[in-house]
């Protein structure tokens, strides 16, 4: 299956940055993906500010540079933690940190203790550091901010999953159970009523735009991936660059996008 809608990208590449004002940026001519690359981060923040509120985009666009908004439209070094779980055990988890210009994607080792398969990632002044818990060498390449932007809205959705049932949820409410609130969990349940794609059901953060988790069905097992709420934080963790030492990396051309998959 391959989910139509990408999260990222379909937003990238609407968006027009300038010091003119709103009503200009929307009849100028839409960004390649090549001068996308080249934007900094502020710059695509503000890009994004300025649009999401865009009533000549449709309601399901408007609602992906929401969420992109409320991922990127923050003060300082923002925290999210990712957790997947198996039949309501945790499997493994990351922790993602990030403010303009930096990234770190760091996983929690395997269980078993062997060789973890996720790449970790610092970024920091323009290089990218990768390397897999258990080994003593990695790779080191530089990245722009646009494809740190481009990876990190895929890491907080994979595979684009979430933003597609939640479109699906816009489109076509009533293929839904009518919306539940979790309390203890802090997000609002729309399920399938009949399973897609073995997708079961999405979970949203109303007040913020942000999508907090997704249950699925994969060689029948039900599994969750669920994001915390983004905080603030005062600072990136030293010990997340403290891990970089006796690690031994070798200059390398970086990718991100080779950990994007999308379905």
């Amino acid at each position: 299956m391959r989910i139509p809608i990408v999260f990222f990208l379909g937003c990238m590449s609407c968006i027009v940055v300038s010091s003119a004002t709103l009503a200009q940026q929307q009849s100028a001519p839409r960004k390649s993906e090549e001068e996308l690359s080249s934007m900094r981060w502020q710059e695509i923040v503000q890009a994004v500010r300025l649009r999401k509120n865009d009533e000549t985009e449709n309601k399901e666009h408007r609602a992906k540079l929401k969420r992109l908004s409320a991922l990127l439209d923050r003060e300082g070094v923002t925290h999210i933690r990712c957790d997947g779980s198996l039949g309501g055990k945790k499997s493994q988890y990351a922790d993602v940190y990030y403010k303009s210009g930096e990234l770190c994607v760091i996983y929690s080792p395997p269980a078993d203790g062997s060789v973890s398969q996720l790449w970790n990632l610092v970024v920091k002044n323009g290089k990218a550091y990768e390397w897999r818990t258990g080994e003593t060498h990695g790779i080191v390449g530089t990245v722009t901010d646009y494809q740190m932007i481009e990876y990190l809205a895929y890491l907080t959705d994979p595979a684009g999953l979430m933003g597609w049932t939640h479109g699906e949820f816009l489109r076509r409410p009533e293929a839904f159970f009518p919306p539940k609130e979790d309390q203890e969990n802090g997000w609002t349940e729309v399920r399938f009523k009949q399973s897609e794609h073995g997708i079961n059901a999405l979970f949203m953060d109303q007040s913020s735009a942000f999508l907090r988790g997704l249950e699925f069905v994969n060689d029948d097992a039900t599994l969750r991936i669920t994001f915390a709420r983004p905080r603030s934080v005062s600072e990136i963790p030293a010990d997340l660059y403290n891990r970089l030492n006796g690690i031994r990396f070798k200059d390398s051309t970086i990718d991100l996008r080779r950990h994007m998959t999308y379905l």
